[in-house]
């Protein structure tokens, strides 16, 4: 692809995502603000909406106090007299303060008078026998004693949840117009909550209102949602119903503070609208003035750059086809790509020096390695065979073949065996880390069995944690195939390298040593020790080569160079597996070596 293609795509695709992040941006800032402008709108309406009910409710509690706090009514509820009831309980008065419901109950929680008007049809009705259970005595309706045992004169006000329909009521005590008692019973009065009131309370508001009771077995799916939302303890939920209306709903409680009705006020979405009016027509005219300036900047690179660099690339190019390094670019003006032919210039310069030097340096660096893997060999060649004889020497007066040996004779050849032992070990890896180092190291894979396997170094590693009388001992799970394929000798390697480790730092208790699959196309090893454990710092350089955690020459156990672990790591990489490690101070360690799977020609893995 073209320098000029890439730069119109480069302008264009900027362009693009400056346009998706500043609508993303309006998205969050512009539209996010008229949404809470919109949900601001809406609660206030909302507000609006319940003060105005709760106004309705005042207005009836208040006619209400006035006509407890009277000595007429005092004298009423224990007289009955006709001039009160015909003056105060007619059918105008039902229909003046809009009642449904007029009880008038005496001090012995016994209704002395009740009457009910139906407004849809103007007339007297049966009183709802529902209101029965809310007559009891110790009802919230009848007993005016607040919690220190005193007359509650203010009464109580609210919504009742009835058969019917829900109602609001209020109840006051009737005293003299002193607003002395003691009380002579309680008034109550009732106007049910129903589509009438809600509709003349949505035209005082100017907004559009509906209830449905919490238990109603039929409500509708938005109330529905708008239930399960705030029963979760939510005050207010305002969400769109569609993209021309938005919904605000809140809970009322009844006369018992308990959840009875969701009260939901809907308006237009106006300011959504012209929130994203505002947003699109920005939009567009970054839009459009997004293409002139893409437009004025690939003219200008055109002439400024474009056909520079064009000029420039085909002397590069030049130079890579014939891969001379002694040519030059040509160089003009006096700008940034003045100074880039300038540097590429130098940069050929500084190559055609670079690349001899790199030959140069190339060359020792494979004569060291030969001459690096030759000393090791030759040093291991050189000190293995007369620690071998040092060895047969040793074994062999222990034996007594050149006479009787005291046992301290005997203990001081077993200090000389182990430690000549110890450096046969050093010597091997050593040569092995060489080896490694140089890429020498192949991996052979032949069928072998792990119960074998594991017998054999079982064999030859219990002698040697004897010595320390520490326990060994092996496992080998159900779900390990009984024949793998892999390198053999080289395996051995690695767990003798860990058990010899595990047995050096462990003084106490034992060695386990498991082979187990983690999945269907792993398996592995671990060995556990109850040594001395490793520092949290120290387990990140564990595996360096010639790295110890205690390199000290006072240190406890003052053997070897920090070589097994590293070999151990390297191989398993080999082997395309990995290797963990699991340590705590004071309790001991787990190496985990974890390698994949490879059955013998028609072998599978167990389920």
């Amino acid at each position: 692809m073209s320098l000029r293609r890439k730069t119109l795509l480069i302008i264009g695709a900027t362009l693009i995502c400056l346009m998706i992040v500043i609508y993303a941006f309006s998205q969050a800032i512009t539209m996010n603000g008229f949404l809470h402008l919109e949900e601001t709108t809406v609660q206030r309406n909302v507000d609006r909406a319940i003060n105005a009910l709760n106004d309705e409710m005042d207005v009836i509690y208040s006619t209400n106090q006035d006509w407890a706090n009277w000595t007429d009514t005092y004298n009423f509820v224990d007289d009955l007299n006709d001039n009160y009831r015909e003056g105060n309980t007619h059918d105008g008065i039902f229909q003046s303060y809009d009642l449904n419901v007029m009880l008038f109950v005496n001090n012995k929680n016994e209704v002395a008078f009740a009457k009910a008007y139906d407004q849809d049809e103007d007339q007297e009705m049966p009183v709802p026998t529902s209101l029965d259970p809310y007559l009891k005595p110790d009802s919230i309706l009848l007993n005016h004693v607040d919690a220190n045992g005193e007359l509650n004169k203010a009464g109580v006000k609210g919504i009742l949840m009835l058969p019917e329909g829900p109602m609001m009521i209020v109840s006051s005590p009737i005293l003299t117009t002193e607003k002395v008692g003691p009380t002579h019973g309680s008034i109550i009065w009732g106007r049910y909550l129903d589509a009438k009131e809600i509709q003349s309370i949505a035209d005082k508001t100017k907004v559009a209102l509906a209830i449905q009771e919490i238990t109603q077995p039929s409500v509708s799916e938005d109330f529905g949602i708008a239930s399960k939302y705030l029963n979760a303890g939510h005050s207010t939920l305002i969400r769109p119903l569609d993209s021309q209306l938005i919904a605000g709903y809140e809970i009322l409680n009844d006369i018992y503070g308990n959840p009875g009705l969701i009260y939901r006020v809907t308006l237009p979405r106006d300011v959504y609208a012209q929130g994203l009016v505002s947003v699109s027509s920005f939009i567009v005219s970054l839009l459009v003035v997004g293409i002139i300036f893409v437009a004025a900047t690939l003219i200008l690179l055109e002439k400024v750059v474009l056909s520079r660099l064009a000029d420039l690339n085909t002397s590069v190019s030049g130079i890579r086809i014939s891969k001379d390094l002694t040519s030059r670019v040509k160089v003009a003006g006096n700008d940034e790509l003045t100074s880039l032919g300038t540097a590429i210039n130098g940069m050929l310069e500084a190559l055609s020096q670079t690349h001899i030097e790199l030959e140069q340096a190339r060359d020792e660096a494979l004569d060291a390695l030969k001459l690096k893997a030759q000393i090791v060999g030759n040093i291991s060649h050189d000190a293995r065979t007369p620690l071998n004889v040092i060895t047969l020497r040793v074994e062999m007066l222990k034996r007594g073949m050149y006479g009787a040996l005291s046992d301290k004779q005997i203990e001081l050849l077993d200090t000389v065996q182990v430690n000549a032992n110890q450096l046969l070990f050093f010597i091997d890896n050593l040569l092995d880390q060489a080896q490694l180092e140089a890429g020498k190291v192949v991996i052979y894979k032949n069928e072998f069995s792990p119960a074998e396997f594991f017998k054999t170094l079982e064999s030859s590693m219990k002698p040697l944690a004897g010595k320390k009388r520490l326990e060994l001992k092996t496992e080998i799970t159900e779900d390990v195939p009984a024949r793998l394929m892999g390198d053999h000798q080289r395996l051995n390697q690695i767990l003798s390298n860990l058990v010899v480790n595990a047995i050096k730092f462990t003084d106490e208790g034992g060695i386990k040593v498991r082979a187990f699959c983690p999945d269907n196309l792993h398996w592995g090893f671990q060995v556990s020790d109850t040594g001395s454990g490793i520092p949290k710092e120290a387990q990140q350089r564990i595996f360096e080569a010639f790295w110890q955690v205690d390199g000290s020459s006072t240190r406890k156990v003052n053997r070897g160079v920090g070589l097994g672990l590293s070999i151990v790591s390297q191989l398993t990489n080999l082997m395309n597996g990995k290797i963990t490690i699991d340590s705590e101070e004071g309790v001991g360690s787990t190496f985990t070596v974890i390698l994949p799977i490879e059955l013998p020609e028609g072998e599978q893995v167990h389920e």
